[in-house]
């Protein structure tokens, strides 16, 4: 009986003790984008910078992050079919995204890459819709990530 409370005592305070640190997601609201230059892509571009906005549009603060994002999309051919017509389209954004901490003097840069592809139609406006959700739907994943590891980078400093 006395081991086993033993035991028990003895895995709770190293259970316990373990440095597990929850993300603090209100930390964002600390800082505010104070400038984000763009090059690449301007429809990719223009997505993420609006979801970044949106995330990181505090009232008054002192800390301000200045982003630089350096997109690439490329298309490629995925699936032809017996007929050598082309079916489906492969779209792959890369980012990198240099991130400055302004008062802190902290430069971070971060790599993203997303795919997907999109069919494509007998009809060009439907394939051109297909194509453009596709990409909102990238620069959606893309943004979603870089605040994530902003976020990150934000609860270690």
């Amino acid at each position: 009986m006395k081991r086993k409370i033993l035991t028990i005592f003895t895995a709770l305070i190293l259970l316990t003790s373990c440095g597990f640190k929850v993300i603090d997601k209100t930390s964002s609201l600390k800082y505010a984008i104070k400038n984000i230059e763009s090059e690449g892509d301007k429809k990719v571009n223009f997505f993420i910078k609006n979801n970044l906005i949106k995330k990181f549009s505090s009232g008054y603060t002192d800390d301000y992050v200045n982003i630089k994002i350096l997109s690439n999309k490329k298309r490629a051919i995925k699936e032809k079919n017996i007929k050598n017509q082309i079916t489906k389209y492969n779209i792959s954004i890369s980012t990198r995204f240099e991130i400055v901490f302004a008062n802190k003097n902290i430069k971070k840069i971060i790599n993203l890459n997303e795919s997907g592809y999109y069919d494509v139609n007998n009809n060009k406006s439907v394939t051109t819709n297909n194509q453009n959700n596709l990409e909102k739907h990238l620069a959606r994943k893309i943004s979603k990530q870089i605040t994530d590891k902003i976020i990150f980078i934000i609860n270690d400093l």
